[in-house]
């Protein structure tokens, strides 16, 4: 059995550029630390809050809770030269934990640490893509997470994602690394790491620069 994901779509960088800066300022440029234009950390926080804010459904979701309440802190890119790299990306996340997040005990639960992992894991492709004008982007192949600690009710988590490479042998696979800590203690919550697919046929639409 072939184990190859099968996905029978591609975005186009004009859906991706035509989508509307949010109100909400969690996800606005202007509150975005980092060395990247303006223009391209809101082409990626567009798309993020598209995804992870749930913008096109209209009803209640955990996920879309959680995703309102994301904040991007900072984005940066030190390297980039093409999709097949070398390219440095990261973006940190802050969060702060509410009761619905947690479990009985108040401990952050792990599958909402998880969601975060894997939904805020991706800025760094989506400010890949923002930053070469192209439409770098696609699902989960797989999440890896190591719980090492516990986060309680009210505090602040700082997600840090960054940008490790290909996987090695392919050429639209993306590694991707997460780290949640504490933001007041500096505990680490969780490590995860997880591999994104973009299909070849984005890949190989020209930059537009």
């Amino acid at each position: 059995m072939s184990t190859s994901p099968q996905f029978n779509y591609v975005l186009s960088y004009d859906w991706i550029s035509s989508l509307p800066t949010p109100s909400n300022p969690n996800f606005l440029a202007s509150n975005i630390a980092g060395s990247p234009s303006n223009k391209t950390k809101q082409l990626a926080a567009n798309l993020l809050y598209e995804t992870i804010g749930s913008t096109s459904v209209n009803y209640s979701l955990y996920s879309k809770s959680v995703g309102e309440r994301a904040k991007i802190v900072r984005m940066e890119i030190d390297t980039i030269n093409d999709v097949h790299g070398p390219f440095d990306c990261s973006a940190d996340w802050e969060f702060v934990i509410q009761p619905e997040d947690c479990n009985s005990y108040g401990i952050l639960h792990g599958g909402c640490s998880a969601y975060l992992a894997d939904a805020c894991g991706a800025a760094p492709l989506a400010l890949l893509g923002a930053a070469l004008r192209r439409p770098i982007w696609g699902p989960t192949l797989e999440l890896n997470a190591k719980y090492l600690g516990p986060a309680r009710m009210g505090a602040t988590i700082l997600i840090q994602t960054k940008m490790v490479g290909l996987v090695p042998g392919k050429t639209n696979q993306f590694i991707l690394h997460v780290v949640i800590l504490d933001k007041t203690t500096g505990a680490r919550i969780l490590e995860a790491t997880q591999k994104r697919f973009v299909p070849k046929e984005a890949l190989a639409i020209p930059a537009k620069l």
